[in-house]
């Protein structure tokens, strides 16, 4: 007769005995109901299942929970910290309230091959430029023409343009190592051509190229269109 597991749980169940029967025959056919009678609906549990049972309470639990809402900041806590865009919103200046610069009109200004938009430089401009110039390591050049503007004579190629190239007062300028040994050059070349458009070129002599060029002159007869003021009425 195969043996019940050890798992396995059986309640002796004991019936009350008939009043004309003796207790002998009462207990007999308590061990026979016993042993004849399945086993009553009970759970048997491995140690498997168990881990099972613990995992799903777990995940139940962890998806039921409402989650906790975030702790409230103080109000010493709110504050932007230094740095931030915020704080640099505020402390950022508008630059076209507290200055407007002043433009030169284009539609009746001729083109040259420069920043020739711009109104005429002071002497003080142009020395900060020449500043700019020699703190870059570029060599500042001087160049004269006497039409001084861009046109388009010898061919209609596309990219093709006449007045690229002025010439050159000197190749190159010895000596001229600060911002006032340029700015005597371009006196002595008004005094040499005041009648043609002079302009300072920065050439970078490591890269071989051109860096930047402005107008620092030009001649009485050319037209000067009135300035306007970005903003102003």
């Amino acid at each position: 007769m195969p043996m019940p597991l050890p798992s396995q749980v059986h309640r002796c169940q004991l019936l009350p005995a008939p009043p004309h029967s003796p207790s002998l025959v009462t207990l007999l056919c308590s061990l026979l109901l016993n042993h004849f009678t399945p086993p009553p609906a009970t759970t048997t549990l491995y140690s498997g299942d168990i881990m099972f049972i613990n995992t799903a309470s777990f995940v139940a639990g962890a998806v039921v929970a409402s989650p906790e809402q975030p702790a409230k900041l103080v109000k010493d806590q709110r504050r932007v910290v230094p740095g931030s865009c915020r704080a640099r919103r505020g402390a950022a200046s508008n630059g076209f309230r507290t200055y407007c610069m002043q433009t030169w009109s284009p539609f009746t200004n001729r083109r040259y091959e420069a920043m020739s938009y711009l109104p005429p430089l002071s002497e003080e401009s142009i020395s900060k430029e020449i500043e700019f110039i020699m703190s870059n390591g570029w060599v500042p050049c001087l160049e004269f023409d006497k039409e001084g503007e861009i046109h388009r004579s010898n061919s209609r190629m596309p990219g093709y343009y006449d007045g690229r190239y002025w010439t050159l007062w000197k190749l190159p300028m010895f000596g001229c190592s600060d911002a006032a040994a340029v700015l005597r050059e371009v006196e002595e070349c008004r005094r040499e051509y005041p009648d043609a458009f002079i302009r300072l070129i920065a050439f970078d002599s490591s890269r071989q190229c051109q860096c930047m060029s402005f107008v620092v002159h030009k001649p009485p007869s050319a037209a000067a269109s009135p300035a306007t003021v970005a903003g102003a009425e």
